[in-house]
């Protein structure tokens, strides 16, 4: 049975590519960030969508772009939740740590800390880095590695076992190092 009826074809990627636009990222609730969520682990199902980010440092270009579909939750710098649909009984200032510290019995019916997980979770954060220098494969892996890494402190939990997230890293080689 299908659910809509619209499919990617060959039709639908000649569309999206005559869309795009020059230096534009659409943010939020666009392209492949449409009907992303986060907080499912705990109930809150916030939508979340896409976003990016550009810095130029001289020559050097980097670009960021990621695609938030995470089973954690969104968080401030301070650990408040950021995003999030919470039961009429949680505390107005929630905190992810209130949320762990209950888990797995939050996670449990009647709770009033979490929602149950239920059914079949599919979850994924896919996150893109782009740079204009030169780099080696070590260099290029290393640069993945702390940015992923780096997303922990956004999105707690972060790559649970019902996420499947992964990181593109790719250097252009335009500018020496």
């Amino acid at each position: 049975r299908r659910l809509n009826g619209i499919y990617p074809d060959k039709r639908l990627a000649q569309a999206a590519l005559r869309a795009t636009r020059t230096g534009v990222f659409p943010l939020g609730a666009h392209g492949a960030g449409r009907f992303a969520k986060t907080g499912g682990l705990f109930g809150c199902n916030a939508y979340s969508g896409q976003g990016g980010a550009f810095r130029q440092i001289g020559d050097l270009k980097i670009a960021a772009f990621v695609v938030v579909n995470a089973m954690g939750v969104i968080t401030t710098r301070d650990g408040r939740v950021a995003a999030c649909f919470p039961d009429a009984h949680w505390p107005k200032e929630l905190r992810t740590a209130d949320l762990l510290a209950h888990f797995p019995a939050s996670a449990k019916p009647g709770s009033t800390l979490s929602a149950p997980i239920e059914g079949d979770r599919r979850n994924t954060t896919v996150s893109l880095i782009v740079v204009n220098r030169k780099m080696t494969a070590a260099q290029l892996q290393r640069l993945a590695t702390h940015v992923h890494s780096s997303m922990s402190r956004a999105i707690q939990p972060f790559s649970t076992e019902y996420d499947g997230d992964v990181l593109y890293a790719v250097a252009t080689d335009e500018i020496e190092s």
